[in-house]
């Protein structure tokens, strides 16, 4: 149910979230004889008031595109590509690398200044899992429709958000999906996994870093001490080691994510 909407005229968001799968600007008439909508506003001005739109269109605009900003109108789109996904995965190492190699740090502070940088790793790996689910499903509506099928109990928390997932599909449900998506927590391994199944048909076995969750648990919950109150000692070397095994994690749901991509496209 991806759609194309032709908008003859100029768009404004004036307030609230104009959600859109993607926006071009400036195209000729030719585009009308190919889309689902076409919406001729009055004085040629398409004024959003209020949240609008859908993450499954394409809207095709005759004019141009002005949003306020800020705490006012702006407009909402997913990154589909996954190759920019696994970009930002890719910058976000290098800077914690840059901090670890570059950065002189005294001895006394070395200790809790590397504890911050495995627990930074973890943060690119979640963003990077995160960013590969909402990204791909947010985008293609038969996946959409696939998980919210599956009716997986880590989105479904309340009767209510049961009611809205579960019932006919409009821009609540798709800002209610989004919400609860954003809410998973992406290095709880029954978690991502149930999510990448569902989605992706992909085993995604986080297991292979319970250590190192552990480790980054004690870090973020008790300031670096073991349930039992034993100080962590971290160095440079466990920061590195968890680098190298969190890239062959990305790499290899990288690869099978294009994989099936490409096999949807098909």
């Amino acid at each position: 149910m991806n759609r194309k909407v032709y908008i003859d005229g100029n768009l404004l968001v004036k307030k609230g979230i104009f959600y859109a799968q993607n926006i071009v600007m400036g195209v000729d008439e030719m585009f009308k004889t190919n889309v689902d909508e076409i919406i001729c506003p009055p004085n040629g001005l398409l004024e959003i008031t209020e949240d609008y739109g859908s993450i499954f269109t394409v809207y095709y605009i005759k004019g141009g595109c002005t949003f306020y900003g800020g705490e006012d109108g702006f407009i909402y789109m997913f990154e589909t590509k996954h190759e920019v996904t696994c970009d930002k995965y890719k910058q976000n190492i290098k800077l914690i690398e840059k901090l670890i190699n570059e950065v002189e740090v005294p001895e006394n502070l070395k200790n809790t200044y590397y504890q911050q940088q495995y627990v930074s790793v973890f943060g690119a790996l979640e963003y990077f899992l995160f960013d590969t689910f909402m990204g791909q499903v947010c985008s293609n509506y038969d996946i959409y429709i696939k998980v919210l099928s599956n009716h997986v109990k880590y989105l479904e928390y309340s009767r209510e958000i049961k009611k809205i997932l579960r019932g006919k599909h409009n821009l609540e449900q798709e800002k209610m999906f989004i919400a609860q998506s954003k809410e998973v927590i992406y290095h709880n391994t029954k978690q991502v996994a149930a999510l990448f199944s569902v989605a992706f048909d992909m085993s995604v076995n986080l297991e292979i870093l319970n250590k190192q969750i552990e480790v980054r648990n004690d870090i973020v919950h008790r300031f670096g001490h073991t349930k039992k109150g034993d100080e962590i000692h971290m160095t440079k070397g466990n920061v590195v080691s968890l680098i190298v095994k969190t890239d062959i994690l990305v790499n290899d749901i990288s690869k099978r994510i294009t994989e099936f991509i490409e096999g949807a496209t098909e």
